[in-house]
């Protein structure tokens, strides 16, 4: 049975951030999500519900909605993906648990672009000691 994938700005903008041939692998992958192909797994303790698709170098944080519906929710390298998606989502639980709006239902709220690829220069230069190919 097919899902419908529904994929969110942040996703769409780190697509606009790569080249062409990693950006086509992404897009095809995501396309391949309607069917559930692809390497996915179930995260856990505090991304519980959520699964990442492994994707070459790159990672995709998504879940599954009621009606048969896959929503992408994040998208990065994968030496990034899970510490910026937590942050992200202990922020938004932080804004529900103070009753301080967030712009909307912290589930469909948008997140413009904010978290953007990163070049291995600018993250030594912020003092990462870790380059991007290191294993």
């Amino acid at each position: 049975m097919k899902y419908r994938v529904q994929v969110r700005s942040q996703v769409k903008d780190f697509l606009d951030t790569l080249a062409t041939a990693p950006r086509r692998r992404l897009k095809i992958a995501i396309r391949a999500l309607e069917v559930e192909s692809g390497d996915r797994l179930a995260l856990r303790e505090r991304l519980a519900g959520y699964y990442r698709l492994r994707i070459g170098g790159y990672r995709l944080i998504f879940r599954y909605l009621p009606g048969r519906v896959i929503e992408c929710v994040f998208a990065n390298e994968r030496s990034l993906i899970y510490h910026l998606f937590e942050r992200e989502m202990l922020e938004r639980l932080r804004h529900e648990d103070y009753g301080v709006s967030a712009g909307g239902d912290p589930t469909t709220e948008e997140t413009p672009g904010k978290y953007r690829r990163t070049s291995v220069k600018k993250r030594r230069k912020l003092g990462s000691k870790k380059s991007s190919r290191s294993r």
